[in-house]
């Protein structure tokens, strides 16, 4: 009797989740507490997966991770205290393939974004203050309130472009760029050596260390995003 029960259990639950297609993006909770809104509905807990066939809003909790499966083949894995609004993906595929705006409102992520063909870049992580478009890249987007820092881990010529008020610059394999915040403007910036940062909303996503094997406890956010933190 109880097997029933909790038979019928999973099946409302999955007959109240999206149909999935092969056209479809998933979201996915790999570990802790993941909410996601889609269009038009109220924030739900995500237990297992979900398809995203347009727009989401993901949130996690501490001690989180959570993927987002792009139909391309892209993966964004999303870390703990982390918000990001997927933008239309499917409209804005329409314009040009596999393409698509991602909000990061804070937090961090960790991307991994299929080379395409040409030389159009074909995701833009957005944050109020700064644009990075992403093309055939491996890297990690911090955002917070006291700054953005972008990290390119596998870069080549013309993958990633960032943009602020201020400047556009392009960044490459092992270099990051730090972007300084001030009462919510850009006051400063600086391309820096990957090997100079060991920074906790990155390494949450190694295991705990840095690229370079340096601890998370004995690391700095220069964001002030506070994912990755373990308090």
């Amino acid at each position: 009797m109880l097997r029933l029960i909790a038979c019928a259990a999973i099946a409302l639950t999955l007959f109240a989740l999206p149909a999935r297609s092969a056209d479809d993006n998933i979201l996915r909770r790999d570990k802790g507490t993941v909410t996601f809104t889609l269009p038009g509905d109220d924030p739900l807990p995500l237990e297992g997966e979900v398809a995203v066939s347009d727009a989401v809003v993901a949130t996690t909790a501490i001690a989180t991770l959570a993927t987002l499966q792009l139909t391309d083949s892209s993966e964004i894995r999303i870390g703990d205290r982390t918000t990001v609004r997927i933008g239309d993906l499917h409209a804005a595929e329409a314009a040009g393939p596999a393409s698509g705006t991602i909000f990061l409102e804070r937090g961090a992520v960790r991307f991994n974004v299929v080379h395409p063909k040409g030389a159009k870049a074909n995701y833009r992580f957005v944050t109020p203050t700064t644009q990075v478009a992403v093309r055939g890249t491996v890297g990690y987007f911090v955002a917070g309130p006291t700054g953005d820092q972008v990290y390119c881990v596998k870069c080549q010529q013309g993958d990633v472009v960032i943009t602020t008020a201020s400047q556009t610059i392009e960044i490459h394999s092992g270099q990051s760029l730090n972007v300084h915040l001030e009462n919510g403007a850009v006051a400063s910036s600086e391309v820096v050596g990957n090997r100079t940062i060991n920074n906790p909303a990155i390494d949450q996503f190694l295991n705990g260390f840095s690229p370079f094997g340096k601890p998370a406890q004995n690391g700095s956010d220069m964001t002030g995003s506070g994912s990755g933190q373990r308090l």
